[in-house]
């Protein structure tokens, strides 16, 4: 069973693909809040004690960025406290920007990996270049390398043996970005190959499980329309992705 939990609307950047960049706002006719931790914790107890669809997996997405929240660091230790028997929760996973993210909370989520059968992030770079980074997420290029180094200590906390933890990292395949590619995918690639971490190259999340994958994902537009489609054909073509 499932549990997706949006911890806010907020996000700290504005990417191009995202209705967070739209005028009329990320949920129409709502204002914008942060999900309080009495809720929280509700929302988690509700889901312990239900008995069925076990394993349960919870992931931390949508339309806000969860890592933004100021209790990110509390809610994730109310999760570990829950899980400490590991009789709870299987998985749990993040979709994130990473932009937020501080040492201490990225090891913070790396070290809970032993409270799980599995821990999994899900990371949206979408560009090689810190001027397209700015242009796509609508924030200060300076941003760029925070990112990176970030994504590498996540990446590094993957190739511990004793840390069940899965790596995905996003490029969103758009017409900014679309010349950089090749380089997005070569330097993951590489990064991976010199710290002797397991990846694979996939399309959107397709592939089966591996410690890193590099995923080339489309731009979805309504109802999940593919954008840009054939320039997201020519790099599936190319690299041989289904």
């Amino acid at each position: 069973m499932d549990l997706q939990i949006e911890l806010t609307d907020y996000c700290n950047v504005k990417c191009i693909y995202c209705s967070q960049h739209m005028d009329t706002g990320v949920h129409p006719g709502y204002k914008k809040g942060m999900m309080s931790y009495s809720n929280f914790k509700k929302i988690i107890d509700d889901f312990e004690s239900l008995s069925i669809g076990d394993p349960k997996h919870i992931v931390f997405q949508w339309l806000g960025e969860s890592t933004s929240h100021p209790k990110f660091s509390k809610f994730m230790k109310y999760v570990l406290d829950k899980n400490e028997k590991n009789n709870f929760l299987n998985n749990v996973s993040w979709v994130s920007n990473v932009i937020t993210l501080d040492v201490d909370t990225v090891k913070l989520m790396c070290e809970i990996s032993n409270k799980f059968t599995e821990i999994h992030f899900e990371l949206s770079i979408d560009a090689f270049l810190p001027d397209t980074f700015a242009s796509i997420k609508k924030c200060s290029e300076k941003k760029f390398n925070s990112v990176i180094e970030n994504v590498k200590t996540i990446i590094n906390y993957s190739n511990n043996p004793e840390k069940n933890i899965l790596v995905g990292i996003r490029f969103i395949v758009l017409e900014e970005n679309y010349r950089e590619v090749d380089d997005f995918i070569q330097f993951w690639m590489e990064y991976c190959d010199d710290n002797n971490i397991q990846y694979t190259l996939v399309s959107g999340g397709a592939g089966a499980p591996t410690k890193v994958k590099i995923s080339i994902w489309p731009y979805l537009g309504a109802w999940g329309k593919i954008l840009n489609e054939d320039l997201y054909e020519d790099v599936l073509k190319r690299y041989s992705l289904t």
